[in-house]
């Protein structure tokens, strides 16, 4: 089949009984024919002003250079990210945050937090699992970080405590 402008087809059709799709002439076509009196020089102004009319707002943005700069609020999530290695400053350490950044990182964190669940001390455990929890403590299996902070998952405690009744099972259970 031959083309038209390099459309073949129904888009060739398109082009051919209707005069669309030809040297951007499309949108033009539409609105004259619908008689919405927009033209393409109209258009691209309004995309323009739509698009830089934040600007001024964007200019009086506060931003953050370093953590310390950050609200209180939020600089142990900040420094959290940053140590994990998820955020990153630029060649100086500048991280260049503004507040709505902090607010979506804070709530990001929040999310994860949330979604695996972490336990510092064995009053955060669930209560199921607290006696067990203790017991793995007494036992040594569970160690934490050495500053009264079990600091252990839900997903990591749940198989340490299935080891732990497997071996209580089988007798060994000191």
């Amino acid at each position: 089949m031959r083309s038209c402008a390099g459309f073949t087809g129904w888009t060739r059709w398109l082009t051919v009984s209707l005069g669309v799709a030809s040297n951007h002439a499309d949108p033009e076509y539409l609105w004259n024919t619908y008689g919405m009196g927009y033209t393409m020089d109209g258009f691209r102004r309004d995309v323009y002003a739509e698009m830089h009319k934040n600007d001024e707002e964007d200019d009086d943005m506060v931003r953050y250079s370093k953590i310390e700069d950050v609200p209180d609020w939020a600089q142990d999530t900040v420094r959290e990210l940053m140590y994990a290695g998820a955020l990153k400053g630029d060649d100086h350490g500048c991280i260049d945050l503004s507040l709505d950044m902090v607010r979506g990182l804070v709530i990001g964190k929040r999310y994860v937090d949330a979604r695996s669940s972490r336990f510092v001390v064995v009053d955060d455990v669930p209560g199921w699992a607290r006696e067990e929890t203790q017991r793995l403590i007494d036992r040594g299996a569970l160690q934490g970080d050495g500053k009264h902070a079990i600091n252990v998952t839900y997903d990591a405690l749940q198989a340490m405590i299935v080891c732990q009744r497997m071996i209580d099972a089988a007798g060994d259970g000191k």
